[in-house]
């Protein structure tokens, strides 16, 4: 069985919770799917849960009754919030939240836990697709488009759900499988993949082996038309590959290297990005306040994003000032 990534994930609405015994969280970040399996530590009964309209009253019992009978939804129009039950605790989520940890708002904490997701033995299907030798490919190929599992946040979850319902040689052969598709003639393919890999923060040696192949192989992410947004930039993406596995102070040599060169593309090309030019100036602070200017142009925010970055060095802080002008 693997378990959920801080022992148990709660979502609100807007957040995908799968019905898929093995859908798991298998990110670091604030990243769905919420846990389909939770128990109560205190009264030992699953966790059920449903859309809600607050304000809900503090009967949890009362709440966990009517879900065990099948009254999944109190309000058909609900949105973003969640009521989730045991016997003995409620909670209504209308975000995400580590379920064991500690509310910095109200003190309190819920008695529940992950209570485990099935590991996949391929050869099997899952979400619609086969998996196994001879199928790795077909199958990153067409979860790279599956976007029915996605929600706000949840970029490249089908891709990553089933990478986190592996386990073993079966993962590494379908990781091999995303590096694989990377090449792949299709740009939206390529980009999807691209996305889910950066969310995989669990595997920082698969983010490094794409941070790598970004820098060997450009023509796959190299955009030559007008870019819209963040999300559609391949580059954008890669280069978020590449600041996860280079912190300053403690990046490989060689990691550090592809980072900036590719990091330097991107905040240099609209629209550019305010973590990705504050990342910059932490890696290379004396390239950012020389081009303080550039990068600035492309968008004001991510200037001034690189500029507070550079605050903790006095001098070079200074110079980018006096550069960008009054």
């Amino acid at each position: 069985m693997h378990t959920c990534i801080d022992d148990g994930w709660l979502v609100g609405g807007q957040h995908l919770l799968h019905e898929w015994p093995s859908a798991r969280k298998w990110s670091r970040q604030n990243h769905g799917p919420g846990c389909n399996n939770l128990v109560c530590t205190a009264c030992s009964r699953k966790v059920l849960s449903s859309l809600v309209s607050p304000p809900v009253d503090h009967a949890p019992l009362r709440h966990y009754q009517r879900l065990a009978a099948g009254f999944p939804t109190y309000d058909p129009g609900a949105g973003n919030w969640r009521l989730y039950a045991c016997h003995c605790t409620q909670h209504v989520e209308s975000g995400s939240a580590s379920a064991p940890e500690l509310d910095p708002n109200w003190g309190t904490t819920t008695p529940w836990r992950c209570a485990g997701h099935p590991v996949l033995q391929p050869p099997c299907e899952a979400l619609g697709v086969m998996l196994g030798d001879g199928w790795w490919d077909q199958a990153v190929e067409t979860l790279a488009l599956d976007a029915s599992l996605e929600r706000q946040g949840s970029i490249g979850t089908a891709l990553g759900v089933v990478w986190a319902a592996l386990d073993g040689t079966s993962r590494d052969a379908y990781a091999e499988a995303m590096l694989r598709t990377l090449r792949h003639p299709d740009p939206e393919i390529r980009l999807r993949v691209l996305q889910a890999f950066v969310l995989l923060d669990v595997a920082p040696e698969l983010v490094r082996r794409l941070a790598q192949l970004a820098i060997a192989e450009p023509q796959w992410t190299t955009v030559t038309g007008p870019i819209a947004r963040p999300l559609d930039n391949p580059d954008w993406w890669a280069a978020r590959a590449c600041a996860a596995i280079s912190p300053p102070g403690g990046a490989n040599v060689d990691d550090r290297h592809h980072s900036l060169v590719l990091l330097r593309r991107v905040v240099l090309r609209p629209p550019g990005g305010d973590y990705l030019a504050s990342t910059l100036a932490m890696l290379d602070p004396v390239w950012t306040a020389e081009h303080i200017v550039e990068v600035a142009a492309v968008d004001q925010a991510q200037g001034a994003a690189a500029l507070y970055c550079l605050r903790n060095l006095p001098e070079l802080h200074a110079a980018a000032h006096a550069r960008l002008g009054p």
